[in-house]
């Protein structure tokens, strides 16, 4: 039964994403920037729906990250940047779902405006909890992330510490596994 609710909720987030890009295709150049940052967002939610109904109520992140770059190259074609990805740990749908936002929205300031030629993405186990590790050989145009609201209220949700290096081109945020919280 909860398969088929995640897989049913997945379904609606893509009729959610194709009208959005409905109103996108009507839209002025601004207007359509704002419409497509909603449908990553909702993509990135999908992608979850989709991980939790092929591989049950744990999210294996390495598969996650590996599909989420697949669809940054694809969307940024990104010909020419490397990626190196470490990300071997399994979350509930409760961490995995701000992760994966988390990793959405910084993984577009990176590569949005000029793209590195290489860039890592590491989740690890840490002192108890976890590491989110994204390193580039290029600093983001608007540094590292703990500028944007959306940021750091996912990095608050994980109950998570935000530190950068190297101008940014180094994220690091440490973070534990949120608990599951009965909700009736």
């Amino acid at each position: 039964l909860l398969r088929e609710i995640h897989h049913r909720v997945k379904n609606n987030l893509q009729v959610i994403i194709s009208l959005l890009n409905l109103q996108a295709s009507k839209a002025d150049k601004k207007t359509r920037k704002v419409f497509l940052s909603a449908q990553n967002r909702i993509k990135t939610m999908a992608m979850i729906h989709d991980a939790i109904y092929e591989e049950g109520m744990e999210v294996d992140m390495q598969t996650y990250v590996e599909r989420l770059v697949h669809n940054l190259k694809g969307r940024y074609k990104l010909y020419n940047t490397n990626f190196k990805l470490n990300c071997k740990v399994k979350f509930n749908l409760e961490t995995a779902m701000p992760l994966a936002h988390l990793l959405n929205e910084l993984l577009t300031r990176f590569i949005k405006n000029v793209p590195p030629t290489k860039l890592g993405i590491e989740v690890k186990e840490y002192n108890g909890g976890y590491q989110l590790i994204i390193s580039s050989n290029r600093a983001p145009t608007a540094g590292g992330g703990g500028r944007y609201p959306f940021v750091r209220a996912l990095i608050q949700q994980l109950d998570g510490k935000l530190q950068t290096k190297n101008n940014g081109a180094k994220v690091i945020i440490k973070f534990k596994e949120l608990k599951y919280k009965r909700r009736i």
